[in-house]
């Protein structure tokens, strides 16, 4: 539970942080400054502890990952960055959290899991609540 809340108070402190730091420069600037030196560093941690892994995957699956590290890690922080910009911190962190509803999406689409009552219900709280905030009612 004390990682989680490190996490979050991680993810909390990097949104208004890159709000300040926004002031000056523009979204793909910084999501440039951030992601280049992450990258960096989690490549080498990659390849330092985990090289047999990754030496044992197969073309095929080593370009999937590519690929959705691409989409995930500089799209995703630049959308993130872009969105941190114009409605600020608090919002876009409400926003991005809704990434369970989509998770839930395409775990039923492409990976066949079922839909149950708990998902079904988590996912109309997460809606609700996101409407909640963003309409400032």
């Amino acid at each position: 539970m004390l990682f989680a809340l490190c996490a979050a108070l991680g993810f909390a402190g990097s949104a208004v942080f890159a709000k300040m730091g926004m002031s000056r420069i523009s979204p793909p600037f910084a999501t440039a400054v951030l992601i280049i030196p992450a990258a960096l560093v989690t490549l080498s941690l990659a390849f330092i502890f985990h090289w047999s892994i990754i030496s044992g995957l197969s073309g095929g699956i080593f370009l999937w990952f590519l690929l959705i590290g691409f989409i995930n890690y500089p799209g995703g922080r630049l959308m993130n960055n872009i969105s941190i910009n114009a409605i600020g911190p608090s919002k876009s962190a409400i926003i991005v959290s809704t990434s369970p509803i989509f998770a839930a999406i395409f775990a039923v689409a492409f990976a066949g899991e079922s839909l149950n009552i708990y998902i079904a219900l988590g996912t109309l709280a997460i809606i609700f609540g996101v409407i909640l905030v963003v309409t400032d009612r």
